[in-house]
């Protein structure tokens, strides 16, 4: 089936829902879509992950109901009569895998625990104290005293990771959704359940604000549709991967040996920290480079702005986007490598313009760069139409 024709049977089948709410349910299947193709899927088989188009709409019109308010004699009206399984179609069919957050193999023997930190905030916005959290790491019934790995997998919830000198997992603030956290040796598995599809989508959705704060941290993987992530202060993280469809990623003040950050409309931010290999993606988010260092850094949008501002870079900085500019700014770089289509280069490095080979071109943009001449390092910035500053001081 070709998603033309899945788009047109299921928009028969959502003739009931308001015009407004069934275009966002539009947008969502076709940003999964896009997503999935850009990743290198066939059509056909996106398509199939969907499953029956009338499946998807009668649980998309019993989550409207549901959502509304509406009892069941009222969802009845809706909904159409089929059978029970595809009534109730799981909406991990729908949902991209992401391939990073499995089910722990626990064998029965890890300890599952449901966050019970649930602070209040008060008036002005402040959260009840943090000591009184039965599962601080310095108390010795501490289920997750020795943690220094993170799965997180949540859909609504936006999390806060910072270091700290004791171990604590809050729940900072009521929301619609819930968490589940489970151990398995040095690693935290912490999932989002029970998220029906237009809480997904946003609707009335007002998602926890989760807290976790470590002493040290070795990995992270973040997997979120709606939400995004704030990671701050850890040295000697090894491998650091997030994914998020909407929510901005903030990673501050961290070391790490490789960090991929891959979003589609959030912006992304890495200020501070030392990092081997850093890689940052969007579709149409902005990124943000700043205050950090890198051994190789590379940053690639589609239409989002790129900026890099008060970086070093030893090896190789690459940077890439279609319709949006580039700004790097008092940047000390080994090699530098710049690519638009219509977007504008601006390129401020810190050295002498004689130790750089310099390659610029633009088919109808203006340029103004310096000559080089030397073979150290290698400057190479190109475009379309769009124009090219380059100073190197």
């Amino acid at each position: 089936m070709t998603k033309y024709e899945w788009d047109r049977r299921l928009r028969k089948s959502l003739k009931e829902l308001p015009a407004d709410e069934r275009q966002r349910v539009f947008e969502y299947y076709d940003e999964l879509f896009e997503d999935k193709i850009d990743s290198g899927e066939k059509e056909e088989a996106v398509v199939a992950r969907f499953g029956e188009p009338e499946a998807a709409a009668r649980k998309i019109l019993a989550d409207y109901n549901a959502y509304l308010g509406r009892d069941e004699a009222d969802a009845a009206n809706t909904v159409a009569k089929e059978s029970e399984y595809a009534a109730k179609a799981d909406f991990e069919r729908v949902r991209p895998t992401r391939g990073f957050c499995e089910e722990p193999d626990t064998g029965g023997a890890s300890a599952k625990e449901e966050v019970k930190a649930h602070a209040t905030e008060n008036n002005r916005g402040e959260s009840a104290n943090p000591q009184a959290d039965p599962f601080d790491a310095n108390t010795d019934n501490s289920p997750y005293k020795g943690v220094t790995k993170l799965k997180i997998d949540v859909c609504a919830s936006e999390v806060e990771i910072r270091r700290a000198d004791k171990t604590n997992v809050v729940v900072k603030e009521d929301g619609d959704s819930s968490c589940s956290v489970e151990r398995s040796g040095d690693t935290l598995y912490i999932k989002e359940k029970g998220t029906s599809f237009f809480k997904l989508l946003g609707f009335g959705v007002r998602g926890k604000k989760m807290l976790i704060e470590l002493p040290a941290l070795e990995s992270l993987s973040f997997d979120s549709v709606k939400r995004g992530c704030n990671v701050s202060g850890f040295g000697g993280l090894r491998r650091v991967t997030v994914k998020t469809t909407n929510g901005n990623v903030r990673i501050a003040d961290c070391d790490t040996e490789y960090l991929s950050v891959n979003s589609i409309t959030g912006d992304v931010c890495v200020s501070g920290g030392r990092h081997d290999s850093a890689y940052c993606s969007t579709t149409s988010g902005d990124i943000r480079f700043e205050g950090a260092s890198a051994v190789a850094f590379t940053a690639t949008s589609m239409s989002g702005d790129i900026a890099a501002d008060k970086i070093s870079v030893s090896d190789k900085m690459h940077l890439r986007t279609v319709s949006g500019g580039i700004d790097a700014d008092s940047a000390v770089c080994g090699n530098v490598e710049c690519k638009t289509v219509s977007g504008n280069n601006k390129v401020v490095l810190v050295g002498n313009a004689a130790d750089y080979g310099i390659n610029v071109r633009s088919i109808s943009g203006r340029i103004n760069a310096p000559r080089g001449g030397g073979d150290k390092k290698k400057v190479s910035i190109s475009t379309v139409s769009g124009t090219i500053d380059l100073d190197i001081k």
